[in-house]
């Protein structure tokens, strides 16, 4: 990511114009500036790696995999600087990103965005069982 917007306080997504470096196999970088739906919590920011697919027809068509991208700290989780690990007496981070994520996706389901059913299937699929 080279460059990004700023988001609506206390948005849960939000739209943002990101400049976006793109390095797909077998081509030579390139760079594209789009509007993409944010989850709140995604790390972003200049310098990130972001996860992304490509239409193999429009190069400009990019959509960013925000279920396999990395995720900022959960208030007030420790993080090393990094590193994956954490500080001691922080909350491990798998067990940080579990719980903002269940809020996330019970988030979409209060708003119509998922069904009962979805919401227990991706909720089952975090926790493991």
């Amino acid at each position: 990511m080279v460059a990004h917007g700023t988001p609506e306080r206390g948005a849960q997504w939000f739209s943002l114009a990101i400049d976006l470096e793109v390095h797909v196999s077998g081509r030579r970088p390139y760079r594209v500036n789009s509007t993409y739906l944010v989850p709140a919590g995604a790390a972003i920011g200049e310098g990130v790696s972001l996860p992304i697919k490509v239409d193999p027809n429009d190069p400009s068509k990019i959509a960013i995999d925000w279920d396999s991208a990395q995720r900022a700290p959960a208030r007030g989780e420790v993080r090393s600087v990094g590193a994956s690990g954490f500080a001691p007496g922080a909350a491990p981070p798998e067990r940080a990103d579990h719980i903002g994520e269940l809020e996330r996706l019970a988030r979409l389901r209060d708003s119509g965005a998922l069904t009962d059913a979805e919401f227990e299937q991706q909720k089952a699929k975090i926790l493991g069982s």
